[in-house]
């Protein structure tokens, strides 16, 4: 199958990731017959200079850049598979979706603030700051000119995170995720999709709003709307989509209690607090789970 060009390989990750990015000139020089130009290509908060013979070989080297240095951070995903066996434009927040299911750990991005900033003298916008929890006890930070690009760039943190400490993750209560996706091949994002939803205990509404348009809706709450060169395609965007922004739950038997208390207030959306009462001869916790709900448990 023949490879796509740098320049529409950004274009397509900038799409799919919901990421600003812009193609600058900033300068042109040498003699009428040897024209240099240089292209500033900018990618969320990071630039790339190509300078060719021509504008347009210009952008395409800038573009490689860009392309290698993306490739460089997203190989924390690979996770020891084949490198063939991965969509390498897969968004980073789907990728730790999927280690979440598969790994039974909790995920929730929270926003921290927002703030007006000026990116040149005739554009501003809103910077938005978001913090990724991983667990009980890591969280990751992540900034971004939209929501969808600052959670990425929490989810890129935990990935490394994963990544660079495979053999010091016992806090997560887990098994790393190295031998996870050995025993079979990756599920499709609609397949992902219909076992949150049962996780959830929510049903999948879909609805065509023309033949190459596909929309779902679960429950009350979550909706992903998505178009494609074909209706496949189409569904598969939408899941893509759902995936990113339903929550990351999983209630089999087997998981241990704290997890499944995390879990249960992370659905419901209220606080939960551990509180140690006594240290003595047995341990006594407190649990306060929102404003209403209090529990306490000893053990040695």
């Amino acid at each position: 199958m023949q490879r796509i060009s740098p320049i529409k390989a950004i274009y397509n990750l900038a799409q799919r990731n919901k990421i600003f990015f812009e193609y600058q000139l900033e300068k042109e020089f040498g003699p009428v017959h040897r024209k240099m130009y240089t292209v500033r290509l900018y990618v969320d908060d990071k630039s790339y200079v190509g300078t060719e013979h021509s504008i347009n070989s210009a952008k395409y080297a800038a573009a490689q850049l860009a392309l290698n240095d993306y490739h460089n951070s997203i190989n924390i995903n690979n996770y020891g598979q084949d490198n063939s066996q991965i969509n390498e434009f897969q968004s980073p927040t789907v990728t730790l979706n999927i280690w979440s299911i598969q790994n039974h750990i909790s995920i929730r991005y929270v926003l921290l603030n927002q703030q007006f900033k000026s990116k040149s003298t005739n554009q501003s916008c809103i910077l938005f700051y978001y913090r990724l929890y991983l667990g009980h006890n890591s969280y990751f930070d992540g900034h971004g000119y939209t929501h969808q690009q600052a959670r990425t760039k929490c989810a890129l943190g935990a990935l490394l995170f994963l990544r660079q400490n495979q053999r010091s993750t016992q806090h997560l209560n887990v098994p790393f995720l190295s031998n996870a996706r050995k025993q079979r091949p990756p599920k499709s994002d609609i397949s992902l999709m219909y076992e949150r939803a049962k996780q959830l205990g929510h049903t999948i509404h879909i609805t065509f709003d023309d033949p190459l348009t596909v929309t779902y809706v679960i429950g009350e709450n979550y909706s992903a709307t998505a178009k494609g060169s074909t209706q496949q395609t189409a569904k598969q965007l939408a899941a893509r989509k759902m995936l990113e922004i339903l929550p990351s739950t999983n209630i089999q038997r087997k998981l241990n209690p704290i997890t499944r208390i995390y879990q249960s207030a992370q659905l419901r959306q209220v606080k939960i607090e551990f509180i140690q009462l006594t240290d003595k001869e047995n341990y006594t916790y407190q649990i306060r789970f929102g404003d209403n709900d209090v529990a306490e448990g000893y053990g040695k």
